[in-house]
């Protein structure tokens, strides 16, 4: 359980309730559960987003394979206004941006990524832990809009920044039909392991609850 990322001042307490429920299903189902387990160098790797350099070129490398209707690149998305004012920074900062290599941003985010994966591993090690259990946010869903103005509590970056396979599951409902999910976070190369993992939990505890919205899959 990785507590740490879990603060009570940043985290929804009917989340928190879903994530020990799934820590006593993952329990029942035979997982050996680990609590306390502590990572020494935890808040030396605070949240980042990544380097505008880094989103500029993937939206560019998109772009310039889509069809003929579409933008043919970040500038002419800013020249046409056609975009949501949510995301009206991030263009307008993003299409300025230096390239990945002459960014000196890019550079230390690997460092830091770097130490950041040795840190965990060696707590890993330690108490010979497979993978790690926390929740996928620790506030309920937002509302598009809502995302500056309201806390999401987002712990996707955390595998992002290790480059770490992670497997994400239901772990049930809060408020008013308000899906949370339970995120498992492998060691490198450990993907069949987190299906593995994921899969028991999700048999054992049918959490999902199929959208009224579509219709069923089918054979």
């Amino acid at each position: 359980m990785l507590r740490q990322a879990l603060r009570p001042d940043a985290s929804d307490p009917q989340v928190l309730g879903l994530f020990h429920r799934a820590v006593a299903d993952l329990r029942r189902a035979g997982a050996e559960i680990v609590d306390p387990f502590v990572i020494p160098e935890f808040d030396q790797f605070a949240p980042r987003l990544h380097p505008l350099s880094e989103v500029r070129a993937a939206l560019e490398r998109y772009l310039a394979k889509t069809g003929p209707k579409f933008p043919r690149g970040l500038a002419e998305i800013v020249a046409s206004g056609k975009f949501h004012p949510l995301h009206e920074v991030g263009l307008l900062e993003a299409s300025t941006a230096p390239t990945p290599e002459d960014d000196p941003v890019v550079k230390q985010l690997e460092a830091g990524e770097a130490r950041m994966r040795a840190a965990y591993l060696a707590a890993m090690d330690e108490l010979r832990i497979d993978v790690l259990a926390f929740p996928t946010a620790t506030y309920p869903p937002k509302l598009n809009g809502d995302r500056n103005t309201t806390p999401t509590g987002a712990l996707s970056g955390i595998a992002s920044a290790l480059r770490w396979p992670a497997a994400v599951v239901p772990m049930g409902y809060s408020y008013e039909s308000l899906p949370s999910g339970l995120q498992l976070l492998g060691r490198p190369w450990s993907e069949p392991l987190l299906i593995g993992l994921a899969y028991v939990y999700e048999q054992a505890t049918r959490h999902r609850v199929p959208p009224t919205t579509v219709p069923p899959l089918r054979d």
